[in-house]
């Protein structure tokens, strides 16, 4: 199995990973998933209001996960998987080894995250 095939593999089970996390958060979500008792005192809406945005941030944060790994998906269907996607320069194989939903070289990454 070669680079690409190694990271394709690596990346459709990460896939399901987060399909699975986003599944499971949503329905842990009282909001989401139905079971807000709308009869609560003031302390369990608080609670409940609490574990909503602690749910739905943790579901955003899956949520840009699993654009960056559907990117770096059809990347490799395109053939440019290594292409940086802010300056078109390579992105290390090591750094995809490591990161393999990666999008950018390491100096835009660095730039990106200033």
């Amino acid at each position: 199995m070669n680079f690409t095939e190694e990271a394709k593999a690596k990346l459709e089970s990460e896939l399901l990973k987060v399909n699975n996390q986003i599944s499971n958060l949503s329905a842990s979500d009282p909001a989401q998933s139905g079971d807000r008792d709308i009869d609560n005192e003031m302390e369990d809406d608080y609670q409940e209001s609490e574990e909503g945005f602690r749910a739905q941030s943790l579901i955003d944060e899956a949520n840009r996960n699993k654009k960056n790994i559907l990117r770096a998906l059809e990347k490799i269907q395109a053939g440019n998987y290594t292409k940086c996607d802010h300056c078109g320069g390579l992105i290390d194989e090591n750094r995809l080894v490591a990161l393999p939903a990666t999008l950018a070289c390491f100096n835009c990454q660095t730039k990106n995250d200033r």
